[in-house]
């Protein structure tokens, strides 16, 4: 009897060897344990983590030479014995003349492994910033939190559970809601620009315009973009302008790289090279009494630094023809179509520029930094003004800041402002608007959720805050003040807290306890400056680089590839005027 046992076990893996063989698979993986199981999934086209379920493991099994007899062209009646009795089905499927044939429906492995590579291309944002998420997670299983209140305290570690991530997304979307509803309100805005005729006439006008020298049209757009920032310290509002100077460089034939670096890179460079500070962006003035503008000279130097070797990497990358790719559905997706070329341009020309001129406006701290009072008086006129006993303006337009002291709740007011005017200067149908209206909210929804998940990053930094562990240990491997490190906890901080003030809060106080030299706080606080507005271009957790190569559909990725010189170069010029500052 256990002749006939051992013969049939013989015969069993011989037909399993040479089964595998006709299955296009190699031959001694029949004789490994587990993973013979594993690849006979495979071979019946089914799926193979079914084998990790109990019970279900041995269901799929049977299932799977059911369906392996099929593939070999047999009868369900053969295919049905085939599930009982494999010891005599599997020898006959293997030494008989029948082959082996996928299913027109199957894929082969090469063809999964691209639609893998394309999906992991297409979300490529997300799963950086699940990982990111994951990360600050694990972060606060390993690390003790630590906080600075006059003292450095650390205390026992402050785990995240899986019930406090699902909430912390509920703060940041809460807590974040301006922000997010501002972007949300500037993709309808350009959504309803890209329907109206006037807009691509104006785009088509501009490109045009600038056909010989486009060099010059980058070149403006960058300065623009970077004083303006260097001048505001803001940063989400200038979205604003991103989609339209994106329309005219696909229009003058530019890529999605040459797009993003003119905007995300100027609003980056002009953040590194920030001139003033304002009060709801930093608070390195307080905490190191420092007086505005201090360093002047220092961040002038190194925002025209920055707009220089910018605004030559541009250029130099938009020469290359093989790198600088256009497809004629990218010029679709973000050039608009003109059709009626008889148009009147002028009201889109208004209505833009008054826009823009609104948002510089409420932008620069004229009170707080330049110490110019006339929109606050301008403010307090319209509050006052009264039709008898009655505040009239004040009633009619409610509590509005003065210039300066804009938030993003302003600035969406405005963008709808602006839509209904161009909606009814165009006559666009009631109908037409809603389509617009959910149009861009359909269309810029994934992009808000991805804002969501880096808003996470700040809301688990602070609420279990290991971060200063981090930054205590790189200060540490260094006595004194050291530019490496400083600059290398700056970046960190700035990587996780999203925006500056978070992570001057953080930061800044124990650096001050740590660095006592008072004559090395000003070089501090430019060098913190700078390291922020280098994590504004390439950390995954930055709202205007998530905002802009989402909309751009640029992976992470190939972002990093495409940029990493030009940080470098950034890199150098920094600490070459870091240096400077401190012999001097």
């Amino acid at each position: 009897m256990e002749i006939i046992y051992l013969t049939l076990i013989i015969i069993l893996l011989i037909g399993n060897y040479k089964l595998f063989e006709k299955a296009h698979q190699a031959g001694w993986k029949s004789l490994i344990p587990f993973y013979n199981n594993w690849l006979m999934l495979e071979i019946a086209e089914m799926k193979r983590w079914l084998i990790f379920i109990p019970i279900v493991n041995v269901v799929a099994s049977m299932i799977a030479l059911y369906k392996i007899s099929i593939l070999f062209k047999k009868s369900k009646t053969f295919a049905i014995l085939s599930m009982f009795f494999s010891f005599i089905t599997i020898p006959v499927l293997a030494f008989g003349r029948d082959r082996y044939k996928k299913s027109p429906a199957a894929k082969t492995k090469k063809i999964i492994i691209e639609e893998k590579k394309e999906i992991v291309k297409k979300y490529n944002l997300l799963i950086t910033l699940g990982i990111i998420i994951l990360a600050v997670v694990l972060l606060s299983w390993l690390l003790p939190t630590t906080y600075y209140n006059q003292v450095l305290t650390e205390d026992v570690k402050y785990q995240v559970g899986i019930f406090d991530v699902f909430n912390y997304f509920v703060v940041a979307a809460t807590y974040f809601s301006n922000i997010l509803i501002l972007i949300l309100t500037i993709g309808v805005f350009y959504t309803l620009l890209n329907k109206i005729d006037a807009y691509a006439k104006l785009i088509n006008k501009i490109s045009s315009g600038f056909n010989n020298k486009k060099w010059l049209f980058i070149s403006l757009a960058v300065v623009f973009l970077s004083v303006l920032t260097a001048l505001t310290g803001l940063t989400v509002p200038m979205l604003f302008m991103f989609p339209f100077i994106i329309s005219v460089l696909f229009a003058m034939g530019y890529n999605k790289f040459t797009a993003a670096l003119v905007t995300i890179g100027s609003v980056s460079v002009g953040y590194v090279g920030l001139i003033y500070m304002p009060e709801n962006t930093s608070l390195v003035n307080t905490i190191f009494a420092l007086e505005n503008g201090n360093e002047l000279l220092a961040r002038i130097v190194i925002l025209v630094l920055g707009i220089a070797i910018l605004i030559y990497n541009t250029l130099k990358y938009v020469k290359d023809k093989k790198q600088n790719k256009i497809t004629p559905a990218e010029i679709k997706e973000y050039v608009p179509t003109l059709n009626d070329t008889k148009v009147r341009i002028w009201p889109m020309i208004i209505i833009l520029d008054v826009i823009c001129l609104i948002f510089m406006i409420g932008m620069i701290p004229w009170e707080t930094e330049l110490n110019i009072k006339i929109f606050a008086n301008a403010t307090n006129w319209i509050k006052e003004f009264s039709i008898g006993s009655m505040p009239i303006l004040y009633k009619l337009l409610g509590e509005i800041p003065a210039f300066g002291t804009w938030s993003a709740l302003e600035y969406t007011v405005v963008l709808i402002i602006g839509i209904i005017l161009l909606a009814l200067i165009y006559k666009i149908s009631f109908k037409d608007l809603v389509d617009a209206i959910i149009d861009g909210v359909r269309k810029h929804i994934p992009t808000v959720m991805l804002l969501i998940l880096a808003y996470m990053v700040l809301v688990i930094t602070l609420s279990h805050p290991f971060l200063l562990t981090i930054v205590k240990f790189l200060l540490e491997l260094t006595k004194g003040f050291n530019i490496v490190t400083m600059s290398l906890v700056s970046f960190i901080t700035a990587f996780f807290t999203v925006e500056k003030y978070y992570a001057s809060l953080i930061l800044l106080e124990y650096v001050k306890s740590v660095i006592t030299d008072t004559a090395l706080h000003p070089l501090i606080a430019v060098l913190v400056q700078a390291m922020n507005g280098l994590a504004l271009l390439i950390a995954p957790t930055s709202i205007i680089l998530l905002a802009t190569l989402a909309y751009l559909k640029i992976s992470f990725k190939d972002w990093m590839k495409f940029i990493t010189k030009i940080i470098l170069q950034l890199i150098v010029i920094l600490f070459i005027v870091f240096i400077i500052m401190i012999l001097i």
